[in-house]
């Protein structure tokens, strides 16, 4: 198989920069079954756009997993990939799952909020969690606000980000 890392124009990306994985080759599918709108979204001169972000690793044909293009948060101009944030949300003792999720907002096109579910006997106080983020990351990636729940999973446990940021109260 063959893969490119590019960038939202089709043009390859500087090495350790983040780009959409693109693939080809003979065990990637054509497109969709009778549905030529749909391939024709999904493909670029031949390459198949996955939507993963990801940039190279270390080692030859090694990709680091950088979050999904659909998931990215445009924040005052400043790109912001939830699973970063994720990765430190997480750290925190309390912090049994978290989910990192852009909210529209008038002056900075996106904000960032995050969803979080405590482990099992632990509680989290919201702001004591931003105060404690705030000393992790960088300005542009802090979240404006912290919400504690019951995170909705799949099946295999996977939270659900779309339902994360269609409820209401989270608006």
């Amino acid at each position: 198989i063959d893969y490119r890392i590019v960038d939202a124009d089709g043009r390859r990306v500087a090495p350790g920069e983040v780009g959409e994985l693109e693939v080809r080759g003979p065990n990637v599918t054509p497109g969709y079954w009778n549905a030529p709108e749909a391939t024709a979204a999904c493909f670029r001169d031949g390459w198949l756009r996955t939507g993963d972000l990801v940039c190279e690793g270390a080692e030859p044909r090694r990709l680091l997993f950088a979050g999904r293009a659909k998931d990215v948060i445009i924040s005052g101009g400043n790109t912001v990939y939830p699973p970063e944030i994720e990765r430190v949300v997480l750290e925190h003792p309390a912090v049994a799952r978290a989910a990192v999720v852009g909210l529209p907002d008038p002056l900075m096109g996106q904000v960032v909020v995050a969803a979080v579910e405590p482990r099992r006997g632990a509680a989290i106080d919201e702001s004591r969690l931003l105060e404690w983020l705030r000393e992790r990351l960088a300005p542009y990636q802090r979240p404006r606000a912290v919400y504690v729940m019951e995170l909705p999973t799949s099946a295999v446990l996977k939270v659900k980000r779309r339902l994360i940021c269609h409820w209401s109260w989270m608006k």
